[in-house]
């Protein structure tokens, strides 16, 4: 069987950055012996632009695949481990709290 790497686009520099990926995930336990160790779901807050990329495969930071994507690589090995991760934009709004009172 002939096998292939599948890796992010290098032309797309603009992607989510994962805020506090050390946090939530233990990067050792990225393999098939210590997959047990990580949630099943776990929530990622992402920092993101405007004209952030969400590719189907983000793989700067931890290798994610879209779920289109999963659907496809399940097809041809069943026995790959998937986690749901969602990712979540965080969004930053400032309000000004007026000094004086209303009357």
């Amino acid at each position: 069987m002939d096998y292939f790497l599948l890796k992010q686009d290098e032309r797309y520099t603009k992607t989510p950055f994962i805020i506090e990926l050390a946090q939530k995930i233990d990067k050792r336990n990225i393999n098939e012996l210590n997959a047990h160790k990580i949630d099943d779901t776990i929530i990622l807050n992402v920092k993101s632009e405007p004209d952030t990329c969400f590719l189907d495969i983000v793989d700067r930071q931890i290798y994610l695949t879209s779920d289109r994507l999963k659907k496809l690589l399940e097809k041809y090995e069943s026995n790959i481990i998937f986690k749901t991760i969602p990712l979540i934009k965080t969004m930053f709004h400032f309000y000004i709290f007026p000094h004086h009172s209303f009357k």
